[in-house]
């Protein structure tokens, strides 16, 4: 075989070890988690465009972490550090709203599961 194409393999083989090892990392070194869950209306639809905010719950955020749900009422809040938040979804013309209370994992998901609108 030339030495050109041995270079080639070794190459190949390095790299895949090289980006076998990073794709390995194990999630609990992960340094942030996730919120997920679904909006629902007082009728159990889905309750698109609220507005879906997370803020510690120990101590006041200065910009609190926010999302809107989809047209499926789901949203997704990632990159939050571990700890506990209050988690607050309001619809926008704010007549509907739900507090709950989470703890953020690291390497995880919370998924709060449906939350119902009470409204005003």
């Amino acid at each position: 075989m030339p030495i050109l194409g041995q270079l080639g393999i070794i190459y190949v083989i390095i790299t895949g070890a090289i980006l076998s090892d990073r794709l390995a990392t194990p999630a609990t070194d992960a340094t942030t988690g996730a919120v997920a869950g679904i909006v629902i209306d007082p009728s159990g639809n889905p309750a698109k465009d609220c507005v879906v905010t997370l803020q510690q719950a120990n101590e006041k955020m200065r910009e609190p972490l926010q999302a809107t749900t989809d047209e499926k009422g789901a949203f997704t809040i990632e990159n939050i550090p571990e700890g506990q938040y209050n988690l607050n979804v309001r619809t926008r013309d704010l007549r509907g709203k739900v507090i709950k209370t989470v703890s953020v994992i690291a390497g995880k998901t919370a998924n709060v599961g449906k939350l119902k609108l009470k409204m005003k």
